[in-house]
């Protein structure tokens, strides 16, 4: 196929990315019942992206990744590599029949609402559906519409029982994204279709340069609508980051919370308030390698190989803070970066009892080898608080390697 695109004249550039983690977890002081667990996680994929003039492209990448090992989610067995298979790829028409409006059609990447707060697909498939989008210079729109029970992995990233994405489940939306001298203002409405279900997202962010050396991203979601014929949802989530650098210097604080509690009754209609992922998906916290929220330790403890927004899991953290300081060193082979991070963890809401959930400190380092690959690893050690009814303290972390090309 290759060779046919070059002997048309099409302009075609080949790419292609590999990662894997060895995850690691261990229960550090209870020596009577001290458990133990570690996994592989593995990625490898190969793109083609053809041009075949200035309105016309397509793009598809190819790939394969899952976990070895003791599965995160399930905790069971050697779960392995699901089959070669098309992660991404669409068919894009810019400025459609003479139009300011471009198409694309395809398996569209998903994440949306600053780090993924309203939409993340796990960042392996994505999900069909169509694009119209228009580009300017200081603004971008898009409208879509995605069939998620055609999201391939969406149910297999640590986002919950691959059950959860229903046949006939859609998602629509509209995104507009301005960008004032400062950084970039995105505003964006989602709403996923089910039978006898209609939630509603709202989200509304901005992220950019304010001061010398600051950089911020902040964001909130409003969670609205109908989640069955009497049921209806009223909930929130928010992230906030603040970093600032200087020279070989970096750092910074963060906060990211996600709405739970108790339930409420009015005129036989029942209201939740419990905040979920529009995907049943992960929330990045900046992507997992470099995030604001989960620690190494803590992300391991979890059912799950990723931050979920999965307020059922009695692991799971609802509400933390991070405070951060990293260096840059430059060396004769490559670039060093040292980060060293503070984590909080709490519930957002519990019935009874304490909110809680310790604290975490953090080590990573990452080293790019000269510009051809990088690697790293980070440990964590992780000290419960009284929500998990003195749980033992907890060490973990990853060992990684990343290759693109």
């Amino acid at each position: 196929m290759i060779g046919i695109l070059l002997m048309a004249s099409v302009d075609v550039k080949v790419g292609g990315t590999m990662y894997s983690y060895l995850f690691f977890w261990q229960n550090v002081l209870d020596t009577a019942a001290a458990y133990s667990d570690n996994h592989y996680y593995v990625h490898a994929d190969i793109s083609l992206d053809a041009r075949f003039d200035d309105k016309v492209s397509l793009y598809a990448m190819m790939g394969m990744w899952g976990p070895f090992g003791m599965h995160p989610i399930s905790g069971e067995g050697v779960e392995g590599i699901r089959d070669l298979h098309l992660l991404i790829g669409w068919l894009r028409v810019d400025n459609f029949l003479g139009s300011p409006v471009g198409i694309s059609i395809g398996k569209h990447r998903i994440l949306y609402g600053g780090n993924g707060l309203v939409a993340f697909d796990g960042g392996e498939d994505g999900a069909w559906g169509i694009k119209l989008f228009h580009q300017a210079e200081k603004v971008e729109a898009e409208a879509f519409a995605y069939r998620l029970v055609e999201g391939g992995g969406t149910g297999f990233i640590g986002a919950g029982d691959p059950a959860d994405i229903k046949p006939d489940m859609n998602l629509y939306g509209l995104s507009l994204k301005y960008s004032p001298p400062f950084g970039q203002v995105e505003l964006l409405a989602m709403a996923r279709e089910e039978k006898g279900s209609l939630p509603i997202w709202l989200f509304a962010g901005s992220s950019g340069r304010g001061l010398k050396g600051m950089d911020y991203q902040l964001g909130f979601a409003y969670m609205t609508g109908r989640m069955a014929p009497d049921t209806m949802v009223s909930a929130y989530a928010f992230e906030g980051i603040l970093s600032y650098s200087s020279g070989s210097w970096k750092a910074g604080l963060g906060a990211v919370g996600f709405s739970g509690g108790q339930a409420t009754s009015s005129g036989g209609k029942v209201t939740l308030r419990t905040y979920e992922n529009a995907l049943y998906g992960p929330y990045t916290y900046g992507f997992y390698k470099w995030w604001v929220g989960f620690g190494p330790a803590h992300l391991l403890r979890t059912p799950y190989g990723f931050a979920l927004v999965g307020f059922e899991s009695i692991m799971q953290n609802s509400l933390n803070a991070d405070i951060y300081i990293s260096r840059r060193f430059s060396t004769g082979y490559g670039k060093v970066n040292v980060r060293l991070d503070l984590w909080k963890y709490s519930r957002f809401y519990v019935p009874s009892g304490s909110r809680d959930m310790g604290y975490e400190i953090a080590l990573l380092i990452t080293h790019d080898y000269r510009g051809i690959f990088t690697y790293g690893f980070t440990v964590g050690y992780w000290k419960p608080g009284p929500y998990f009814d003195n749980a033992p303290d907890q060490i973990g972390g990853y060992l990684f390697f990343y290759k693109a090309f």
